[in-house]
C-alpha cells in the first residue's frame, strides 16, 4: 500500500486522478487497491508551550538558556485533532502492510 500525503483536498485529487483506477472516498482521504490519498489542511500540529517542558520556562529568565527542548514535541492544532489521527492511523497502516 502506497501512502501519499498532500497539502490540501484539490492535490490530493489530482494526485488521485493521475495515479489512475478507483479511488473510494473516505472520511479525510482517498483509497483504491494499491493506493491511500490524504491532506493536511496546511498546518496540523504546532509545537507545544514551553512551560509543558519544564514550568520554569512559563516565564523567560537568562539563568534558564539554553533552553532544553528536546526532544521536540508536538500537539494538534484546535479543530484538527480529528484529520491528525486519520492521517497518523494512515501511516501505520502503510508502514504495517509493508
Amino acid at each position: 500500500m502506497n501512502l501519499y500525503i498532500a497539502e490540501k483536498p484539490f492535490v490530493a485529487n489530482d494526485i488521485a486522478k493521475a495515479l489512475g483506477g478507483y479511488f473510494q472516498k473516505k472520511n479525510g482521504y482517498l483509497e483504491s487497491a494499491d493506493h491511500i490519498v490524504t491532506w493536511c489542511y496546511r498546518h496540523l500540529l504546532k509545537s507545544i508551550e514551553l512551560e509543558a517542558y519544564h514550568p520554569a520556562y512559563a516565564q523567560w529568565k537568562a539563568e534558564d538558556l539554553p533552553l532544553q527542548l528536546y526532544p521536540l514535541r508536538y500537539e494538534p492544532m484546535a479543530g484538527k485533532e480529528a484529520h491528525t489521527q486519520t492521517v497518523i492511523d494512515l501511516i501505520h497502516r502503510a508502514v504495517v502492510v509493508k
